[in-house]
């Protein structure tokens, strides 16, 4: 998802909503009534990362039915390399401490 490289280099409270047009190829405007707010677009992110990584674990449990332990964690290698995925969970990470909405989100 367009959004989450800048929420994994910057953060939730350092990023910007006109950052993250940038990088998707939208105005600032669009982003807020798509989204209504950065914190939601940052939430929506952490959704579509939750989504790719139990994409990559499907995806590798059903091409290695017999060693899918092995090829989940070469999957995972893989993903983390660039970066983002690792980036993001560590904002979401550090946003969760200090985010009075957290202990209320579902999952």
């Amino acid at each position: 998802m367009a959004g989450m490289q800048v929420f994994a280099g910057h953060g939730l409270m350092t990023a910007s909503i006109q950052q993250v047009a940038d990088e998707i190829g939208v105005s600032q405007p669009y982003v807020f009534r798509l989204f209504g707010s950065k914190h939601a677009f940052f939430l929506a992110c952490l959704d579509e990362m939750e989504r790719q990584i139990l994409e990559l674990i499907r995806q590798a449990a059903a091409t290695s039915p017999d060693d899918p332990l092995s090829a989940m964690r070469a999957g995972y290698r893989e993903m983390l390399a660039d970066g983002v995925i690792t980036g993001l969970w560590l904002q979401a990470c550090a946003t969760a401490c200090r985010d009075e909405t957290a202990p209320a989100l579902p999952g």
